[in-house]
């Protein structure tokens, strides 16, 4: 406390040659000694206190902390590039957006499904075009080995690589696979391909495609004549026909799944979208932001600084 004497006890002196120490500087005065001097003057005692506070009090600090803090969470939301890096920031964002994050993953496992199954039809269609092919072969032989202008030495000839291309059939019929399923052979049954939340499509991989079940194991096209020959182009015009059946229906499965993968595919890129516009950081909008706080910050500190001075020029002036 600092304490000195002035006539005539009246402090309007200060407020007309120093308005600028009102904010910081507070007066107040008690008139101990009322009586008269020997000069003839009025005598009095005034006390005068200097706060530590500055002029905008513990508000503006408060107002400086808080801003602080919401730059230092900007700054997050620019360098991470998203919005919402703790439940502190969004606790309900952050949970709609982990609920879209395993919708995500769930449509994202069905798309690699469908991908698989896809890739199963493909492999299952592609012994089934070799099995084409060679009943085509076989059916050339068939009409060369029907002519009557060949000898039976050359239908027995024509029968030994017709016999091979039946071999192939039951061959291709065997090692058509995909990851351990035997594709041709009847033994992978109906294969369930998973879309998810208990959405599956069927894939009929039950039917048994060889020489025996294309009615070609017993053909022979041997003989002093080409009736057996006949007979044979009959028996794999019907094969083909089965055979192109068989790759048909495996077309519309494929189909199917094509169509169910675009579906999901459409819902992945509409929950991106929606989680994005939660989660992202609107670069705009938190740039203006950094902008306006760096400012607010800087204004703060100015503020300290000069209420420091007027406080310093106060102190000055009672020396």
């Amino acid at each position: 406390m600092l304490m000195f004497c002035y006539a005539p006890a009246d402090n309007d002196i200060i407020r007309r040659h120093a308005p600028w120490l009102i904010p910081p500087v507070q007066w107040t005065s008690r008139a101990w000694a009322n009586g008269v001097t020997g000069h003839g003057q009025r005598t009095g005692i005034m006390s005068i206190r200097i706060t530590s506070q500055q002029p905008s009090g513990p508000g503006s600090l408060r107002h400086q902390q808080n801003n602080r803090q919401e730059l230092k969470k900007t700054m997050n939301k620019l360098s991470s590039g998203r919005k919402i890096n703790s439940a502190a920031d969004d606790a309900a964002g952050l949970a709609i957006a982990s609920k879209m994050g395993e919708i995500l993953k769930a449509l994202e496992q069905g798309m690699d499904n469908l991908s698989d199954g896809r890739s199963m039809l493909q492999v299952a269609d592609g012994g089934l075009d070799l099995m084409s092919d060679n009943l085509g072969r076989m059916r050339e032989l068939s009409m060369a080995a029907a002519s009557d202008t060949i000898s039976p030495e050359q239908r027995e000839a024509i029968q030994s690589e017709f016999g091979a291309l039946r071999e192939e059939l039951d061959r291709i019929s065997g090692s058509t696979e995909f990851n351990g399923l035997s594709l041709l052979d009847g033994t992978a049954g109906a294969v369930e391909v998973a879309l998810g939340e208990g959405d599956t499509i069927a894939a009929d991989m039950s039917v048994t495609v060889n020489a025996e079940t294309l009615g070609l194991a017993a053909i022979d096209l041997g003989g002093s004549d080409g009736t057996n020959a006949m007979a044979a182009a009959d028996s794999i015009d019907q094969a083909l026909q089965q055979v192109s059946g068989y790759r048909a229906d495996l077309g519309a499965t494929g189909n199917r799944l094509d169509s169910a993968y675009r579906n999901l595919a459409v819902g992945m890129e509409n929950t991106y979208a929606a989680q994005s516009r939660i989660m992202d950081t609107d670069y705009g909008l938190e740039t203006a932001n950094l902008t306006r706080q760096m400012m607010l910050d800087q204004m703060g500190v100015a503020s300290q600084l000069q209420a420091r001075g007027l406080q310093s020029t106060a102190l000055n002036l009672l020396k």
